[in-house]
């Protein structure tokens, strides 16, 4: 028939058999329309105890969402400090862990938690992070983390990789298409958000969404307010890192500009020069005042303060 088989083999673990067999396309009885397909995901673990540590309030609402709505029990901890603490007493099937957290962050809480063994000693650690760059992958594995997902993680390529990992103990090959800048361009060009694709984030629920991003542009607001009130004192590495959380949170949100402006503070506070960081902070403040006004404009219960 023309068909292929192949084989994914894990030693001393399993063996997973996969076939192919081309075969003619039926005529749909239905059309369904984009927005449902992307959000279409048939979960074959439902039920799984998944530990998200993650502090980004925007990033926890959109993860945990998806991850329930796959019948999944979620737990989140906002720091690597309660990471730790958690798995010391309590069992997980997956633990699902940002990489920049106060306290102690991704990859020291990952080191602990193997290092301690226990009910969690060998319990698959997924990393979450903005960061493609190879030495971030080196620094996982130095930490005996297992795979790596690079924000703002689409959905579907979630919940495949979720319940690759659930079902077969290892990492999904060939992996699922991740997410690219390209991927942020707002279909609504010119817009500080595009809300459809954000809207599609949060799985068609429009009052979460809502209430997310009224509470992404307070949390920003403050954290900018936070960055000028340093002044000239401004230290770089605290910059970086607000920055890097505002980026994959506006991403996640599918407010491009903002990201965008995100991605260049961030970058220049790496840098670590006080003026170009400083014009990086006032362009980012902007971006959000659009997005604020765009948000308010849409729905008046939204009100800049």
């Amino acid at each position: 028939m023309k068909g292929k088989i192949g084989v994914f083999s894990i030693p001393n673990e399993g063996s997973t058999f996969w076939f192919t067999i081309p075969l003619v396309h039926a005529a749909p009885e239905e059309v369904v329309p984009l927005s449902s397909e992307l959000l279409r995901h048939d979960s074959v673990t439902e039920g799984a105890e998944i530990l998200l540590a993650e502090d980004h309030p925007t990033n926890q609402v959109i993860t945990r969402l998806h991850l329930e709505k796959s019948g999944h029990v979620v737990t989140v901890v906002d720091n690597g400090q309660k990471a730790v603490d958690i798995c010391t007493d309590r069992s997980f099937d997956l633990i699902l862990m940002d990489l920049q957290m106060p306290q102690l962050d991704g990859l020291e809480a990952a080191q602990v938690i193997r290092k301690q063994g226990g009910p969690n000693g060998k319990t698959p650690i997924l990393a979450m992070t903005a960061s493609a760059e190879a030495d971030t992958r080196d620094a996982c594995d130095d930490a005996r983390i297992d795979d790596v997902l690079v924000k703002p993680v689409r959905s579907h390529h979630l919940l495949e990789v979720v319940d690759h990992w659930l079902t077969f103990g290892g990492p999904l090959t060939p992996r699922p298409k991740e997410f690219s800048e390209d991927d942020s361009a707002s279909d609504d060009l010119g817009a500080p958000i595009d809300m459809d694709l954000a809207l599609q984030n949060f799985a068609g629920n429009r009052p979460l969404l809502d209430a997310a991003l009224e509470k992404f542009i307070e949390q920003t607001r403050d954290d900018i307010e936070a960055m000028k009130r340093q002044g000239r004192s401004v230290i770089p590495t605290e910059v970086e890192r607000s920055a890097h959380k505002i980026k994959g949170a506006a991403a996640y949100l599918r407010a491009s500009p903002l990201a965008d402006a995100a991605r260049e503070l961030e970058e220049k506070a790496r840098k670590g020069r006080p003026s170009t960081t400083a014009a990086a902070i006032e362009t980012l403040e902007s971006q959000l005042g659009h997005l604020s006004e765009h948000v308010s404009a849409k729905d008046p219960s939204h009100r800049s303060a």
